[in-house]
C-alpha cells in the first residue's frame, strides 16, 4: 500500500488597506506555496515586502524562490531580518522582534 499525500495547508489574512490573505501550501515534495491576493480590489495596494518568523531547526536548507521575477531579494537568518534595505519590519507590540526570513517583492 502506498502513502496517500494529503496536502497541508493554512490560510491567514494581513488587515491593511488593502488586506490581503496568505494562503500558504504544502506540495509534497517538502516545499511550501505561498499566494498572496488582495481581498479588496477597490483599494490599490504596494505590498513591497513580507516577513516571517521561523522555528529555528527548520531554517537549514530554506530556499526562497519566486515566479516572474517577482522576488527580488530574500534574507534568512535566524531572528536576524530586521529589514530589506529600504523595507523594514513594523510589529504593533513589539518593535525589537526580529524575523527568521524577508522577501522583499518588486
Amino acid at each position: 500500500m502506498t502513502d496517500v499525500f494529503c496536502p497541508r495547508q493554512i490560510i491567514f489574512t494581513i488587515p491593511g488597506k488593502p488586506p490581503v490573505q496568505i494562503t500558504a501550501t504544502e506540495d509534497g515534495s517538502g516545499k511550501i506555496l505561498f499566494e498572496v491576493d488582495m481581498l479588496n480590489t477597490k483599494s490599490i495596494g504596494d505590498l513591497r515586502g513580507l516577513f516571517f518568523d521561523f522555528n529555528e531547526s527548520h531554517l537549514a536548507g530554506l530556499a526562497v524562490t519566486g515566479s516572474g521575477g517577482v522576488v527580488t531579494k530574500t534574507q534568512v537568518v535566524a531572528n536576524g531580518v530586521l529589514d530589506l534595505e529600504r523595507f523594514r519590519v513594523t510589529r504593533t507590540h513589539n518593535l525589537s522582534l526580529q524575523c527568521s526570513a524577508g522577501i522583499r517583492l518588486v
